[in-house]
């Protein structure tokens, strides 16, 4: 990989606000279902009530799941599948298997995360703008819920 060595890094951090502002929006429509939006509301309330589980829930999200989460779908199982599988399978596959890892509400907007990621590993070979995309994504998420 050639270019300004910050560029994936920027790239990875970019995607990851879009993305996350998507799901955001994603998020308030989902809400709109009886039984979902009746489960976002109930969670909401709890971390309202329990400001130190939201705190420790944010420096999850946005500090180690994104490291663990990275190294495990782009570095291991991308990898795998792209030998395997290669292309468009490979890439829409781990991002699948990602999604699938997540709660179910969050299926479409975290797929997207996936297959940006796996598209970016591919293009880079580097974790690093993967882990900076997956924390933006995060932190806009956590900090809109």
């Amino acid at each position: 990989p050639s270019g300004p060595p910050l560029l994936p890094q920027a790239l990875g951090a970019g995607l990851g606000l879009v993305l996350g502002a998507a799901a955001v929006g994603y998020s308030a429509l989902v809400q709109q279902l009886p039984d979902w939006g009746q489960a976002f509301r109930a969670a909401s309330a709890h971390l309202a009530a329990h400001p130190a589980e939201r705190l420790w829930m944010a420096v999850m999200a946005v500090g180690f799941a994104p490291v663990a989460e990275e190294y495990l779908f782009r570095g291991l199982l991308f990898r795998a599948l792209d030998r395997e599988w290669g292309g468009a399978r490979a890439v829409w596959g781990s991002a699948a298997f990602f999604a699938i890892y997540h709660p179910p509400q969050a299926w479409l907007p975290v797929l997207l995360v996936g297959v940006a990621g796996a598209l970016l590993f591919k293009g880079t070979r580097r974790l690093w703008p993967c882990v900076l995309l997956h924390s933006a994504y995060n932190a806009v998420v956590v900090w809109a819920g």
